[in-house]
């Protein structure tokens, strides 16, 4: 009898007993925990963008009671009525041409040599935006741009320009205003005067100071149209969000506004109006941009996209890896126009697309948490909602990348893959030892019925001799 046959046999029987349960048993392990690693990184998602919707809805919310509140105050009603008042019989010192050429060398020099530090293109010239202003705004923003002494983008440091009624008020108001713009954030504060539509007075001091948002040239703005719907309430109560655009003033950076009606007991007598404060939506988003500090990983980012399926928010990959964001865009296929306005502005808010699985649903109202692609191609796991803002259709998503988030399992897999090894060696060892403890007696015991029957087959011979 072939007893090594027997033995290899004995051998891969218990192998097949041993092995195939652990095996199967990993296998299952490994899918069970896989899709419990998968519910466990949507989970968090979800709680992140909780978190970061609840902070910026209430960023939102804080606001627009912020504007409602201070457009009834009675200090703003009175600087609102005494701006109105003195606004149309400004007059300055300064000679017409001396307004003239100091104006055009603002806009032409200073102002223009600005805007196109941070923009390819200046589509419009900023002479023929001069030349639509008439006299008296001219010389309001000689007295206040122009010819103040302060640098660009500290124009709002000068309290008054003149001996003018209006600068008296101006001295008046100016700190108040700039402490509250200081205080909570806001890029810019503006009154204007709900007939006309003039801007009687802004913090900041840009190119829109003095114009008017029904006849002059920012009059199709965004800033026209939060002006416009004020202008049109007969509540005091009302507020009126208009989303992001681009915003020529403010050297096309995005802008939004926040509007609200200034009432006089029953008489309209301004509208209150705040540019929205981009770096703090921002701030919120990205953390602070310490993303990995605060648990994101290497990929994860929570962003905001609005109707038009393009960012509200910043793009983590354009800050952490602007050579290869722009190697990633330009394979998608984005203009370059797109490009250069992003690399320049440092932002992908109101540029970079990202019209995926997700955010389509979640413009359709739709709360959820799944895998799909996201704008970069790279598939994701995504948790995203709309959010409550009145005024705007924008969405939130928390994404990180499957890839990343998929490591928890590989790391597992790879343990159990050791585990079962080990276990396949140990059961091999058993089944090599089991194996030659049966084999062994059978093989004696077949030796000896050998012997045995050779003994008696001699026996068998002698007799019959």
């Amino acid at each position: 009898m072939n007893f090594k046959g027997l033995n290899a046999k004995l051998v891969a029987a218990f192998l097949l007993i041993g092995a195939v349960p652990v095996m199967v048993a990993m296998t299952i392990s490994i899918s069970k925990s896989e899709e419990a690693l998968k519910k466990s990184s949507l989970s968090q998602l979800v709680a992140i963008r909780e978190a970061k919707g609840f902070q910026i809805e209430q960023l939102f919310s804080t606001m627009e009671k912020q504007v409602v509140t201070l457009s009834s105050n009675d200090f703003v009603v009175e600087a609102a009525k005494n701006f109105s008042k003195t606004f149309y019989n400004y007059k300055t010192d300064a000679t017409e041409q001396q307004i003239n050429e100091k104006l055009l060398d603002f806009y032409e020099n200073q102002f223009a040599s600005t805007y196109r530090e941070s923009n390819e293109v200046m589509k419009t010239s900023a002479k023929s935006v001069l030349d639509q202003l008439s006299p008296l705004e001219k010389q309001l923003q000689f007295d206040y741009i122009a010819n103040n002494p302060n640098p660009l983008g500290e124009k709002h440091e000068l309290l008054s320009g003149g001996p003018q009624e209006w600068s008296n008020h101006h001295k008046k108001y100016h700190p108040t205003f700039k402490k509250y713009l200081e205080e909570f954030g806001y890029y810019d504060i503006f009154i204007v005067e709900p007939q006309s539509g003039h801007i009687i007075y802004s913090v900041f001091k840009e190119l829109d100071f003095a114009t008017s948002l029904k006849t002059g040239p920012y009059k199709d703005t965004n800033f026209a149209k939060a002006f416009n719907m004020a202008a049109k309430s007969r509540n005091a109560d009302d507020v009126f969000v208009v989303d992001l655009e681009k915003y020529y003033p403010s050297y096309e950076a995005p802008a939004g506004f926040l509007s609200s009606p200034i009432f006089d007991n029953d008489q309209l007598v301004g509208v209150l109006i705040f540019q929205l404060p981009v770096a703090k939506i921002d701030e919120i988003m990205t953390s602070g941009k310490n993303w990995r500090q605060v648990g994101y990983g290497e990929s994860g980012e929570t962003y905001l996209v609005g109707s038009d399926y393009k960012m509200r928010s910043l793009s983590r990959f354009l800050v952490e890896d602007q050579p290869g964001y722009r190697q990633m865009v330009t394979e998608l296929g984005m203009s370059s126009e797109t490009m250069n306005y992003i690399l320049n502005k440092e932002t992908t808010t109101i540029s970079q697309v990202v019209e995926t699985a997700g955010t389509k649903k979640a413009l359709a109202g739709n709360i959820d948490a799944e895998v799909f692609d996201d704008y970069r191609g790279v598939s994701v796991y995504s948790a995203y909602r709309p959010l409550n803002i009145e005024g705007l259709n924008w969405v939130i998503m928390s994404e990180i990348d499957e890839a990343e988030a998929q490591e928890a399992v590989l790391a597992l897999q790879k343990s159990l893959l050791v585990e079962l090894g080990l276990a396949i060696f140990i059961i091999f060892g058993f089944a090599l030892v089991a194996s030659r403890r049966i084999s062994g007696p059978l093989q004696a015991l077949a030796n000896n019925l050998g012997a045995a029957a050779i003994d008696i087959s001699k026996s068998s011979t002698d007799l019959a001799d």
